[in-house]
């Protein structure tokens, strides 16, 4: 299993070797079916209603935080959207046919359910485990109801945070 430094020296590799080559053979070979001008075109089309649509769904995710820190609670699902959306405009800025392709399916709302849920796993694990800061709640979100764990500073030394449903009409 790779160490995190592996795993960042394999994601460089990729990133600035791998991907720029396939791109470079993905863009000749489109330009051989359709031709340099067609094919110049249609990447600078999919970065501009790339943007469009960056732009467009990113208003609405930040409406979701600011509704949501209004409320009181944690806006998990719609930062990572946030980000996804911010990822996907970064590719779709990128000239070639796979990452526009990667940042067009990132813009897919049932795509960027996958990472969203996988975060929510995270935090529900890592509040389980009582990983935070000292006097920080973390609140995920699972299936059936909201958990709270709290990791505050006055509380047993050595044991762990419990999850417990918060106070409300749930209880």
């Amino acid at each position: 299993m790779l160490g995190s430094l592996g795993f960042v020296v394999v994601f460089l590799v990729v990133v600035l070797i791998v991907l720029p080559l396939v791109e470079l053979a993905v863009m000749l070979q489109v330009a051989q079916w359709i031709g340099v001008l067609p094919a110049l075109g249609l990447l600078i089309g999919i970065s501009i209603l790339g943007v469009w649509v960056v732009k467009r769904q990113g208003g609405g995710v930040l409406r979701r935080i600011r509704d949501a820190l209004r409320a009181g609670q944690v806006p998990t699902a719609a930062l990572v959207d946030a980000v996804c959306i911010v990822a996907a405009g970064t590719l779709l800025i990128v000239p070639g046919f796979v990452t526009d392709l990667l940042g067009l399916l990132l813009l897919v709302p049932l795509v960027r359910a996958i990472p969203r849920g996988w975060v929510q796993r995270r935090l529900v694990i890592r509040a389980a485990a009582g990983v935070g800061n000292a006097g920080m709640a973390v609140a995920a979100r699972s299936r059936e109801r909201t958990f709270v764990a709290s990791t505050r500073r006055d509380r047993e030394p050595g044991k762990r945070p419990a999850l417990e449903p918060p106070p409300g009409p749930h209880s």
